[in-house]
């Protein structure tokens, strides 16, 4: 972080707030340069915040179904392929996402191009789903047995019970995934469509990971 700031010290100096205003454009070759960061700032916020809230939904269903209702050998064999997938290139998941998820948008969703920011989305919360599931799945058995004892339902027990229990660790593996998120290229960059607006769920975006990958060719030192 401070490597970051201090590199974009001379940026800041030249250029200063204007990159953060609403009213600038991402424009670096134009006449007129113009550097403005804000839409693709909003964008990595909304695509991570997306992917997030995709990979805690189904990341914690799975790890306490893998958890309290499947027998411990098939469910250390589902959690040996779900740690498998985190080791999958992610240029597998953006290629995937594009054969795949974007024609279903373009044909069943009508829309011209199908890359938009609900689609980058649910690629990277499927790519964080191993980090939440392995880091809940070895939550806390606290209390079952002894909720199950008193004739409570096993549900009753995960859900009052056991999910409060482990709530830090559901925040932990938010803030984690949140971080992976982030700082995710290849896999957005195919399936976001790389324009730089401010983004919209069925719209194009850009994320600034993208946008550096994007622009490297043309960076020179200093």
């Amino acid at each position: 972080l401070i490597h970051i700031l201090m590199e974009s010290i001379p940026a800041l100096r030249e250029v200063g707030i204007k990159m953060f205003l609403p009213s600038s454009e991402w424009r670096p070759v134009s006449a007129a340069p113009q550097y403005g960061l804000l839409p693709a700032v909003t964008g990595t916020l909304y695509v991570s915040g997306l992917a997030v809230l995709f990979a805690m939904i189904l990341g914690v269903a799975c790890a306490c179904f893998l958890t309290f209702f499947m027998p411990k050998k098939l469910a250390s064999v589902c959690l040996a392929f779900i740690d498998l997938v985190a080791g999958i290139p992610s240029v597998i998941f953006g290629f995937i996402g594009l054969t795949v998820l974007v024609k279903a948008f373009v044909k069943y969703l009508k829309m011209a191009a199908g890359q938009c920011v609900l689609v980058a989305g649910i690629v990277l919360g499927i790519m964080l789903l191993p980090y939440v599931v392995s880091t809940l799945v070895n939550a806390k058995r606290t209390y079952e047995k002894s909720g199950l004892a008193l004739g409570l339902s096993r549900e009753y027990v995960l859900i009052k019970v056991i999910l409060p229990a482990i709530r830090p660790g559901i925040v932990a593996s938010a803030m984690m995934a949140f971080g992976r998120a982030l700082g995710e290229t290849m896999a957005v960059m195919m399936v976001i469509g790389n324009s730089a607006i401010f983004p919209k769920l069925l719209g194009r975006g850009q994320t600034l990971p993208a946008l550096t990958a994007l622009e490297m060719g043309s960076i020179e030192y200093g």
